[in-house]
């Protein structure tokens, strides 16, 4: 196992890298998503629109047109009243600036989450178990994650001792 100790650390150590990184990105995600609350967007409907393909959206749209139909709730999906919102042009440049951000810290975990798998493929290729590797990663990027792990352990094992005994 001591020969072993070399690769597992080049894995953690490429694996903390690549965590580091997402735990940055997702908080840059996150700092965007709270800036555009403030200015009254959802992030979530426009990150859905500018995901989904225009096909998916619109037969989306048609299926909600339907069941307000025949619930008799009425869906309004044409051209909505605007003239008590302000559209001005700032306002369009700040959430078309913003939800590119956010298409572009999207794409790079995706990227991220690939080189993460990579990683991992090759952690299970050494007969290693990936899961556990991840783990240790995991632990010397977040404390607060180890120390659950800790507590978790702590408490699986009193209960192992308990049912043992019972």
């Amino acid at each position: 196992m001591s020969n072993l100790a070399p690769v597992i650390k080049d894995f953690v150590n490429q694996l903390v890298d690549l965590k580091k990184s997402e735990a940055i990105l997702k908080k840059n995600r996150k700092d965007v998503v709270t800036d555009l609350k403030e200015e009254g967007f959802s992030a979530s409907i426009m990150m859905k629109l500018i995901k989904d393909d225009p096909e998916k959206v619109q037969l989306q749209l048609e299926a909600v047109k339907l069941a307000g139909a025949v619930l008799g709730v009425p869906v309004y999906v044409e051209e909505a009243d605007l003239s008590d919102v302000d559209v001005s042009e700032e306002r369009k440049d700040f959430a078309l600036e913003k939800f590119g951000e956010l298409k572009d810290i999207d794409n790079e975990l995706q990227d991220l989450g690939a080189e993460i798998k990579k990683v991992l493929a090759e952690v299970k290729s050494n007969g290693l178990i990936p899961k556990v590797v991840l783990l240790i990663a995991e632990f010397q990027v977040d404390d607060k994650r180890k120390k659950q792990f800790d507590e978790q352990s702590m408490v699986i094992g009193e209960y192992l001792a308990a049912y043992a005994n019972g």
